[in-house]
């Protein structure tokens, strides 16, 4: 039989610390509790349903519901502490995500709950992977925190910021995100001529991943898009995103990595020239279907149409059933039998209820991807994350009201 302990934001904490054996708040807390995960941007925890923690026989749960999104996953390395028992399942209204275990550490002082973070220092370095977004989808900083970059805030339009958080891309002369032709864009996340106008912010030259968006159009590999392709076919919802994994120094060519690589089975690398990727999604589960199905892609749809039939007619495709959300990931290396790079299309397609539709201009899709944590902490790997969430809305939005 599990125990269960419920907490708002006017609870006093000394209760989670008993079981958690973390430090007790020596008082009721007052005003907004936020969540912060490794060294992820804190997250609000509204006052219902708060967080929650639920010690059980063989595995312990602590349940976070935030007004922004949590996406997480647990990415093995070589030399990680054993992975604990202790579960974070995030939650958000309307969603479900992705839940992961690895929870080393939790302290809840003045309304804040620190997951896997100490009140000096880095995060602790565990399989644990997330990454945060606000309510409105905007990211706090792009930057991964052991790499490089520097976040650089200025007085430009919140339009210009978030949608130059999301793509490692140094600005062509000319080019503004106020008024951005996508088109423009660079396609491929991990990969870039080097010309001037196709030269990454952050050159990253030991781990590159991304899950961006994409538009059918006359190249093969589609236009870039701020928010995932999405489509409905009867009762089908479909979303779409081109996912991007390197390791080591770019040596091709733009667009030239497109392959359906073969998923592999999450486990600590036994080479230290090889990473694995998790691919994660979450979505809205009052609109959505649990149930559904998966598929990678190395093309678009030749018809330029996102329907029910996007994994039975293509080509070259590795597919399965889902019962929730997407877990699935895919390992590249230096050496074989994988290639240091891949790039595809994962498309998932799930059952709408038609009702209970989400509000208008709010995301009913995400996907993730996350990088290996120890070439991120030890090699700078993945130093720009901006790119690493997507978001899919219906058909004809135009996406979070900063995005209009």
């Amino acid at each position: 039989m599990s125990s269960a302990k419920l907490f708002t934001g006017s609870v006093l904490a000394g209760a989670l610390a008993s079981v958690l054996a973390i430090p007790t708040a020596a008082a009721q807390t007052a005003g907004p509790v936020s969540v912060m995960v490794n060294d992820e941007a804190p997250l609000t925890v509204p006052s219902s349903p708060g967080f929650s923690y639920v010690a059980g026989a063989t595995t312990s749960t602590l349940s976070v519901t935030s007004d922004g999104y949590l996406l997480c996953a647990n990415v093995y390395l070589t030399g990680a502490p054993g992975s604990t028992t202790t579960m974070l399942a995030p939650g958000h209204l309307r969603w479900s995500l992705p839940a992961a275990t690895d929870v080393l550490s939790v302290t809840y002082t003045s309304g804040a709950l620190s997951i896997n973070k100490p009140a000096i220092g880095s995060s602790l370095e565990t399989s644990l992977v997330c990454h945060a977004r606000d309510a409105q989808g905007k990211i706090a900083n792009p930057f991964s925190a052991f790499g490089d970059g520097i976040f650089g805030d200025s007085y430009e339009s919140v339009l210009a910021t978030q949608y130059g958080n999301m793509v490692n891309w140094a600005l062509a002369p000319g080019f503004s995100w106020d008024q951005a032709v996508w088109s423009q864009v660079p396609n491929d996340a991990c990969n870039f001529d080097g010309t001037s106008t196709d030269t990454p912010r952050v050159s990253e030259h030991n781990l590159c991943t991304a899950a961006t968006g994409v538009r059918p159009s006359i190249k093969a590999y589609g236009d870039r898009a701020p928010t995932m392709w999405t489509g409905t076919a009867g009762p089908s919802f479909i979303y779409l995103a081109r996912v991007d994994v390197r390791i080591g120094a770019p040596t091709e060519a733009p667009n030239s990595g497109f392959y359906v690589p073969p998923p592999t089975i999450a486990q600590p690398a036994d080479l230290s020239n090889s990473v694995t990727t998790e691919i994660r999604d979450g979505f809205d589960s009052q609109y959505l279907s649990a149930s559904g199905t998966w598929c990678f892609l190395n093309s678009l749809p030749s018809n330029a149409t996102l329907d029910a039939t996007v994994c039975a007619n293509a080509a070259s495709t590795s597919t399965g059933t889902l019962n929730g959300t997407l877990a699935e990931n895919v390992t590249v290396s230096l050496s074989t039998p994988h290639a240091p790079i891949t790039s595809f299309f994962v498309a998932v397609i799930r059952t709408i209820n038609l009702n209970n539709p989400p509000a208008n201009n709010t995301p009913v899709a995400a996907v993730s991807v996350m990088a290996d944590p120890g070439t991120v902490r030890h090699d700078g790997g993945d130093g720009f994350v901006g790119d690493d969430v997507i978001f899919g809305f219906i058909p004809g939005s135009t996406g979070f009201p900063w995005m209009q």
